[in-house]
């Protein structure tokens, strides 16, 4: 057999021979991969699209203490108060009860007392768009390996998941309410109006600045001045104004608001030692200042 003719074999020897090993590398890994996603299937709890979540409760005891529900502009909390919702906070909450994993599936227990199942100190339901539940009740916790005991609606296995998971779904009302006092786009602090440009928080949205005032029915914008054409938000709202103590309010608030009068003191302090005081004047009913 000629030199050739050896290497060539040679070579188709190896080719087949890699070939193998690397269809049993490709079949091993989609297999490996096929028993993951099986064992995934298995230990979540839940296999439901949080955009397709309209409603959530939360109760406590027995007791419904936070009601959301899905609005057309986002998120509104309808228990225990009326008021919108915290966007981020609520997927955040979609998002750890959709992903919840188990750890074990204590089938054959049926003593919920011992687990604390027969009256769950906590409940986390998300109703769908078609109507169906998902939830769970909450036991007790396992201090020894650091679990926690749990049960799905509808049905009466005990399950237990890892402690750390507990901390997802504990949240109340304060935690899912919308927090922006002012709405999207205006914080809660705003400077005291000046013309100056004090600091970086200069740019900030500020309670002295006019929007677009709604067109009046049959009234064309060429027949107002430009001074009218504007409105603004905060007139006739009052603020509170807290500045160095023993420094009274400056001309242009009081010149701004109806009235000013000295409400009371708040001491700051580090490590128990005095900072500073500062005081908190409440300003009456903004009128912007006069031209």
């Amino acid at each position: 057999m000629k030199q050739t003719t050896k290497t060539l074999l040679g070579l188709l020897v190896m080719l087949v021979v890699a070939g193998a090993i690397g269809g049993a590398v490709l079949w091993t890994s989609k297999d490996e991969q096929k028993k993951t996603e099986a064992k995934d299937k298995t230990e979540k709890l839940f296999d439901f699209d949080k955009a397709q979540a309209k409603e959530i409760k939360l109760s406590r005891d027995g007791q419904v203490a936070v009601r959301l529900t899905r609005a057309e502009k986002g998120w509104k909390m309808t228990q225990p108060v009326q008021t919108g919702g915290d966007e981020t906070a609520i997927d955040t909450l979609l998002t750890a009860l959709a992903g919840l994993k188990q750890k074990k599936d204590l089938a054959d227990e049926k003593d919920l007392k011992a687990y604390g199942l027969d009256k769950p100190r906590l409940e986390a339901v998300v109703i769908l768009n078609d109507g169906k539940e998902q939830g769970v009740q909450v036991g007790i916790d396992n201090s020894f390996d650091n679990t926690l005991y749990l049960k799905t609606l509808g049905d009466p296995s005990v399950r237990v998941i890892d402690g750390y998971q507990k901390a997802s779904l504990e949240k109340t009302a304060f935690d899912l309410r919308d927090k922006r006092v002012e709405g999207p786009g205006h914080p809660p602090v705003y400077l005291v109006e000046s013309q100056d440009l004090i600091n970086q928080f200069s740019f900030w949205p500020r309670y002295d600045q006019f929007v677009d005032a709604p067109a009046k029915l049959g009234q064309s914008p060429d027949e107002t001045f430009t001074e009218q054409k504007g409105e603004n938000p905060f007139m006739g709202r009052s603020a509170l104004l807290i500045r160095n103590y023993g420094k009274n309010p400056p001309h242009n608030i009081r010149a701004a608001f109806e009235s000013t009068e000295a409400v009371g003191t708040i001491e700051l302090k580090r490590f128990g030692q005095h900072v500073r005081y500062w005081q908190v004047f409440l300003c009456r009913r903004y009128r912007t200042l006069p031209l």
